[in-house]
């Protein structure tokens, strides 16, 4: 089969930071491409230089904003720039040069059997051109975004307007389902529909004696993994952490950078636990799991959030796992079950949480983590990868 994903959900040049771009998109295409011809469209929105002094132009200029191919992990690649002005919606003029270009990259005599676009906005738009001009079968992929972009009335009747050539809507998140559904009128069937979530590496589990060892490990140490900003809520996870660290020799440890860390540092020297926080800095993955070997906890409240991957890296791993009530997570890990959820802006549940995560009997905490491993090794990128496509051929 051959395949085509075009998202802005990939990584820009190789071995791109996993804390500044997700994988998740990346390993889906790894897999496929072990059997399957694979190739990437990656747009990039380009930002005018006239717009330099915002934020996402200045760091987009870091990056070479040309077209460009490159092989990463067996997966062919191709960087499209598509002009971007800050709070504007992509040009129609825009859309259509970029999708000539995207077929010029395949080549004419290309045959893709399927075009899968992860993130509507551009990508289902030039993924509509590209699949039309290939005669190809067309599937969106919908992130946390894409709920919210749909949620305004211009945006979901431009969405709606292609939809008859959308063979499949895959949803990346039981919640994202469930807010498109309440949204959608039109005509499709319920074979058109599937939740297929994202997952971890076959080599991600524990073994059977790493496992052994974290049930009986005394717990102590919280940590999150995560780039430094306002919607990672890492100032409430600090704050409740503030409330248990006195008197204790528990520690949290923060892996990432970003904006906020500066704030993040001021706001544990106010709560008066700096000496218990310690912040990493940015990891490449390696080295986050390294630093994480140690920790019983992972805690990340998180909001709004798509799915949240580490969350099921750190299930995979023998975490204690605790997330957000309400967001992309939820139903993954089932309160109580394999892990814990809580409110994403309330300190004091999650505080509650927390000690209950750090003071829990050692039955129960065999019990979660065989639970949470369970959950975890049903979610390998193997696994997921013949799911999706399953999904897709049931309606072809």
């Amino acid at each position: 089969m051959n395949i085509i994903f075009i998202t802005t959900l990939y990584p820009a040049f190789p071995n791109q930071s996993r804390m500044e771009m997700s994988y998740a998109v990346h390993y889906f295409a790894q897999e496929y491409a072990k059997q399957h011809e694979v190739t990437v469209i990656r747009l990039f929105p380009s930002y005018p230089s006239l717009f330099n002094a915002f934020g996402k132009a200045r760091r987009a200029k870091k990056i070479l904003q040309h077209e460009d191919k490159f092989d990463m992990d067996g997966v062919s690649v191709c960087r499209i720039p598509i002009r971007k002005y800050p709070k504007i919606d992509y040009f129609r003029q825009d859309v259509i040069e970029v999708s000539k270009r995207a077929i010029k990259c395949l080549g004419q005599d290309a045959a893709p059997d399927l075009v899968i676009c992860d993130i509507l906005n551009p990508s289902i738009y030039v993924g509509e051109r590209i699949s039309k001009h290939f005669k190809s079968k067309l599937v969106a992929s919908l992130h946390n975004s894409d709920k919210f972009y749909l949620q305004k009335n211009k945006n979901r009747l431009k969405f709606m307007a292609i939809e008859d050539h959308i063979e499949n809507i895959i949803f990346r998140s039981t919640v994202i389902e469930t807010t498109f559904m309440k949204m959608y009128k039109g005509k499709k069937d319920a074979t058109a529909f599937a939740t297929v979530l994202f997952g971890i590496q076959d080599d991600d589990l524990l073994s059977e004696q790493e496992f052994l060892t974290k049930i009986n490990k005394p717990m102590k140490e919280i940590v999150v993994a995560c780039s430094l900003i306002e919607l990672k809520k890492v100032n409430v996870l600090i704050s409740a952490f503030s409330r248990i660290s006195s008197n204790s020799d528990y520690i949290l440890r923060v892996i990432g950078d970003g904006p906020e860390k500066m704030r993040l540092m001021e706001l544990a020297v106010l709560a008066g636990c700096k000496d218990q926080v310690i912040f990493e800095g940015q990891k490449s993955r390696e080295d986050v799991f390294r630093c994480m070997q140690n920790a019983d906890v992972f805690a990340m409240v998180s909001s709004p959030e798509t799915f949240g991957l580490v969350y099921v890296e750190a299930m995979a791993k023998g975490f204690i796992t605790i997330g957000s009530r309400g967001e992309g997570i939820d139903g993954v890990i089932v309160d109580g079950l394999n892990g814990y959820l809580c409110s994403p802006d309330s300190v004091v549940e999650l505080e509650q949480v927390l000690k209950k995560a750090l003071q829990i009997d050692i039955q129960e905490k065999e019990a979660i983590l065989s639970c949470a491993r369970i959950t975890a090794s049903e979610m390998t990128y193997k696994k997921l990868a013949i799911e999706l496509l399953n999904k897709v051929e049931i309606r072809g």
